[in-house]
């Protein structure tokens, strides 16, 4: 595993930025098949879209969905599908992501492993959490869902 500086991704209100730490922070080659689990309207998917051959978001929220589907290029596929039971073949992705998802669900667990399954062997998995808000380091806040 890469020992990474923790980061903030303002994905909605800094696109170029967001882009800008993707385009350092992922190795990639233009060919790949991405994955955007948590999507919502989609920022991340088209954030990772003009370094990808393919993204598909993932969210159970059709509205968001169809607020995304407006501004996706044609290279992303927002669909609606529960993250703990995705709807794709094991090792279907080479990269899969979620951006700020995983304190929105009860089992984080299981979105981790949906997402592990979908990934092919070798694949990357990037996992983005939200800072705790005014600390000093950027240190993760650990997220146990709501009930």
């Amino acid at each position: 595993m890469m020992g990474l500086e923790p980061t903030t991704f303002c994905m909605a209100t800094r696109p170029r930025a967001t882009q800008e730490r993707l385009r350092r922070l992922l190795p990639l080659t233009g060919e790949e098949r991405a994955l955007d689990v948590g999507t919502g309207a989609g920022a991340f998917a088209i954030a990772l879209a003009p370094f990808v051959r393919e993204v598909v978001g993932v969210d159970i929220v059709p509205g968001l969905l169809e607020e995304g589907r407006k501004r996706a290029p044609a290279n992303v596929e927002l669909v609606g599908a529960d993250s703990t039971a995705l709807p794709y073949e094991r090792g279907s992705f080479d990269l899969v992501c979620t951006a700020g998802t995983l304190h929105h669900v009860q089992r984080p667990e299981l979105v981790l492993a949906e997402m592990n399954r979908v990934l092919r062997p070798g694949g990357t998995m990037l996992v983005v959490v939200d800072a705790e808000s005014g600390s000093t380091g950027s240190i993760p806040k650990p997220h146990r869902g709501h009930k």
